[in-house]
């Protein structure tokens, strides 16, 4: 959760997707829900980098997020 906060602070991790994700989740569900959700996905991500044995790529976190619309989150479910 420190680690997601720290990354929330930081200048740098603004045209982040994640980020981006955790200001669209705030407006709707609250800053709690939003910072847990975060840090979540920032534990998965750190996971995932320690048992593949790869360096973190920040370029890759760069992007802009869409939130998926019902139908789209319907089809998503199906797949």
């Amino acid at each position: 959760m420190q680690l997601f906060m720290g990354m929330r602070r930081c200048k740098d991790t603004k045209s982040w997707r994640m980020m981006q994700r955790y200001e669209y989740m705030k407006k709707n569900k609250g800053s709690g829900k939003s910072i847990i959700s975060g840090a979540r996905k920032t534990a998965e991500i750190v996971w995932a980098l320690l048992t593949a044995k790869t360096e973190f790529d920040s370029a890759k976190m760069t992007g802009i997020y869409k939130p998926m619309n019902l139908l789209e989150q319907a089809l998503a479910a199906a797949n």
